[in-house]
């Protein structure tokens, strides 16, 4: 395993002035920019931090961006996520939509901050990136294991690969 993604999400609103707009709202540690292969198209992404503490800060998808600021630079400015107050510090590039979801029409905020935002005590996903394909199989079992040991023994989870999720 090379990168670990821890995610949470819930639909908020996000304001700033007069302007606001329901959307999602994803909470995800410093490694979704590599495990995603997304880019930051202004400012910079979440820095790494303690996955136990949250820090109130924001990275805008380039949609949301425009929707609330227009032409005027997001950097710096704070916005209301879910009522609570997050500074800034970055915008996404444009990816348009996978599976009828617009990913540029989203916040990112920490995994911490997700979580408490929707009052949730679990991760809805783990995403993660291994060497190659051809070790899938044992990271599969490898992580199976693991969190089967985390759940008390009790497998309530699932674990996808890529590759299952691409219709052949």
């Amino acid at each position: 395993v090379e990168r670990v993604c821890p995610v949470s999400f819930g639909m908020g609103k996000v304001e700033w002035g007069e302007r606001g707009r329901d959307v999602f709202v994803v909470g995800v540690s410093s490694d979704a920019t590599d495990v995603w292969k997304f880019h930051v198209r202004q400012g910079r992404f979440l820095p790494e931090g303690d996955p136990r503490r949250t820090t109130p800060l924001a990275v805008l998808g380039p949609k949301l961006k425009r929707e609330l600021f227009g032409e005027k630079n997001s950097l710096g400015e704070y916005v209301r996520v879910a009522g609570q107050r997050f500074l800034v510090i970055g915008v996404m590039e444009p990816k348009g939509n996978i599976l009828g979801m617009d990913l540029d029409d989203r916040v990112w905020v920490d995994t911490t901050a997700g979580l408490n935002l929707f009052n949730r005590d679990g991760l809805v996903e783990i995403n993660l990136t291994y060497a190659h394909a051809g070790i899938a199989d044992r990271v599969v079992a490898d992580v199976t294991r693991v969190l089967k040991a985390r759940h008390d023994g009790e497998e309530d989870f699932s674990v996808t690969t890529q590759d299952a999720r691409i219709p052949k």
